[in-house]
């Protein structure tokens, strides 16, 4: 593809999601972290985040890592000023060890009771009244899945997308997966396993998993790195055949008797385009 600067017009620049216009210079110039043209190799630069909202995705600058000072983060709601590097990064309202300044953000909900010592924790206000849990995502790898979803042209890969966001934001309770069934009981904290099912030849049910030695190695876990490598897994992975949910729904109960039952409560997630 032609880089930014072939384009010598102002309309022409625009027109072009990982371009931008430069009015001094009268020159049109890459975006910062337009170099990267793929959900995944974005989300690996600290300061990029993949925009799904434009048509086609664009990989651009996060808001709070383009701010220079203090003061103007402090401004934003959604940022936060990180004083051992003195930039300003995203909001992470796990960051915050003590309920003041927790409460100082209206993002931000101090949660009694909650951490790995039970004296409290500070989590996205969102979350705040969610119980400790254990996630299960069983997800539809049918050949059908392959489909166009919405501006993406493949269904599949714009769920693990999805997911990569939706991650992100989860309370997770940092665990290794290895942790198992010794897990805290009742931290107030997420875990989350990976499935994903289909079908050999239309009549036999199969299903994946993380294997071991890569992410969670098919294992519940409250550890974004892992989480991320599964998802990236699962992605590689994608088994395209039938629809077929049994063994699906059999690893996920796999998956949760490895998890304490006491204080804990279990979520099933079925994303699929088809019928149950």
């Amino acid at each position: 593809p032609k880089g930014c600067d072939y384009f010598a017009a102002k309309g022409d620049c625009d027109a072009d999601v990982h371009c931008v216009w430069d009015a001094a210079a009268s020159t049109c110039k890459d975006r910062v972290c337009a170099q990267f043209r793929d959900e995944r190799c974005c989300d690996k630069d600290p300061i990029c985040k993949w925009d799904a909202t434009t048509a086609p995705a664009v990989c651009s600058q996060k808001k709070c890592p383009a701010i220079q000072k203090q003061p103007k983060c402090d401004e934003q709601s959604d940022c936060m000023w990180n004083s051992t590097t003195n930039k300003c990064v995203d909001l992470d309202c796990s960051k915050f060890p003590d309920m003041c300044p927790c409460n100082q953000h209206d993002k931000c909900y101090w949660k009694p009771g909650a951490g790995f010592a039970g004296t409290g924790a500070c989590v996205a206000i969102e979350f705040g009244e969610c119980p400790t849990l254990d996630i299960v995502l069983v997800l539809d790898g049918s050949g059908s899945m392959s489909a166009k979803f919405g501006n993406h042209p493949h269904g599949f890969d714009a769920l693990m997308e999805m997911m990569r966001d939706w991650i992100e934001t989860l309370p997770l309770n940092g665990e290794d997966a290895s942790v198992g069934i010794k897990s805290k009981k009742d931290n107030g904290g997420v875990r989350v396993g990976i499935v994903q099912f289909s079908g050999w030849n239309n009549w036999r049910s199969e299903a994946r998993k993380t294997p071991g030695g890569k992410g969670s190695g098919g294992r519940l876990t409250g550890k974004l790195q892992q989480l991320e490598d599964d998802v990236d897994w699962h992605e590689d992975n994608y088994m395209g055949d039938g629809t077929m949910i049994e063994e699906g729904l059999t690893m996920a109960a796999d998956m949760f008797h490895a998890s304490p039952v006491d204080g804990r409560q279990r979520v099933l997630f079925i994303f699929t385009d088809g019928q149950i």
